[in-house]
């Protein structure tokens, strides 16, 4: 039985597709309230 503070093995299917669902939907909400356009635009915008 694996440990609570044990990571979870890469090879795990269940892990794949639970990590791409956060992010997907991390990246979604980051977009929908301008969070992602003001971090893009603070790191990566020329000249400034």
């Amino acid at each position: 039985m694996r440990k609570p503070w044990q990571p979870v093995p890469a090879r795990n299917p269940d892990f794949g597709w639970r990590l791409r669902r956060l992010r997907n939907e991390t990246l979604l909400a980051m977009y929908e309230d301008g969070t992602y356009e003001r971090i893009y635009g603070k790191w990566f915008s020329q000249g400034k």
